[in-house]
């Protein structure tokens, strides 16, 4: 059985990042800012100060029907109008790395992950343990691998 060695395969993923960080990437990797249209009040603030500040700001970033709310230090997930509250002021690469992953997703591929109510930050955590887990079957684990590795791939 093939090891899942968190330290040694995920490492660049266990750095914590930032509010702003975040933001930046949620931009560059397509979503839109819809600050504007959830916060207005603080996306005026944003658009005076010119530049954002987590502690006093409210930001939100859309793709599709995945909505993340960066609520002051806390982060937020909303898919198909579930809220799930994402974390707080402690956010890994590999946590956003598996939203980016469940953002590129199909449909049906989303389900997967949604039924069995996986977090979309933490679809790595989750096909890890599943991974190291002796009883998974023999369907399943080439599909759940095929998912682990890409979201290794994901640049941040």
């Amino acid at each position: 059985m093939r090891e899942y060695n968190t330290v040694n395969s995920l490492s660049k993923f266990n750095k914590e990042i930032d509010a702003i960080f975040l933001a930046t990437i949620l931009e560059k990797k397509g979503f839109v800012d819809t600050t504007k249209k959830h916060y207005p009040d603080h996306f005026k603030k944003l658009q005076e100060k010119g530049n954002y500040e987590p502690d006093n700001m409210k930001r939100c970033f859309s793709a599709g029907r995945l909505l993340v709310e960066l609520n002051y230090i806390n982060l937020y997930v909303r898919y198909n109008g579930s809220n799930i509250r994402a974390g707080g002021a402690i956010i890994t690469k590999g946590d956003i790395a598996s939203l980016l992953y469940f953002n590129s997703l199909q449909s049906s591929e989303k389900s997967y992950f949604t039924d069995n109510r996986v977090n979309p930050l933490h679809i790595l955590k989750f096909l890890e343990e599943e991974l190291s887990n002796d009883w998974i079957d023999k369907k399943s684990k080439p599909i759940l691998e095929k998912h682990f590795n890409n979201i290794k791939q994901i640049e941040i």
